[in-house]
């Protein structure tokens, strides 16, 4: 268990850091995969950027086809236009960053977790909440299990949901509200 904590530390730092690329100091993404195999994952492999869809064989391993959600469900769940996504790909895991001409980011993270549980996420979900000095809450009807939480740095909102779907973490890092956020995880999963 210690680590599958330490293992999320790490993929928490490498997507702060990766989606703090494209935004401005205000805004830094984070997420809390429960069980990623390297701190590095989300740099390593391959990038592309895709307007639609696109299944990447080797992300996730879980009963979700881990795919860049399209620039139109992003939109429309979200409320905000964004371009194609941005994909990196590699040791099974997936990044799809969408940043919009407002500076909003948005990152979709899909990360294999065989072996991970309820218990497991909500360590991780209450480690980064506890890091933002805000709590995180379960969220019913949404994957195996899944927790969210929003803070605000200086005046912008950061959303965070993050599921168990099968064997695979999906982490959707927002700036939109909790519901918006929610929509687009469960378009994510079909539904």
């Amino acid at each position: 268990m210690r680590n599958r904590q330490a293992k999320t530390v790490l993929m928490a730092a490498a997507v702060i850091a990766l989606a703090g690329c494209g935004s401005s100091a205000a805004t830094a993404n984070s997420t809390a995969t429960v069980s990623a195999p390297t701190a590095s994952a989300p740099t390593a492999g391959t990038s592309s950027s895709a307007a639609t869809a696109a299944p990447v064989a080797a992300a996730g391993s879980g009963s979700v086809k881990a795919a860049c959600p399209s620039t139109a469900e992003v939109s429309s769940a979200i409320g905000q236009t964004y371009p194609a996504a941005k994909q990196i790909s590699g040791s099974g895991d997936l990044t799809c960053t969408y940043d919009n001409s407002a500076g909003n980011v948005l990152v979709v993270l899909f990360a294999a977790a065989p072996g991970s549980t309820g218990a497991d996420l909500k360590v991780a979900m209450d480690a980064q909440a506890k890091g933002q000095n805000v709590t995180d809450n379960a969220v019913s009807g949404l994957g195996d299990a899944a927790y969210e939480f929003s803070s605000t740095t200086s005046g912008t909102v950061q959303t965070i949901v993050d599921l168990l779907a099968g064997s695979e973490d999906i982490d959707v890092t927002s700036q939109a509200s909790v519901a918006q956020t929610e929509a687009l995880a469960h378009d994510i999963l079909g539904g």
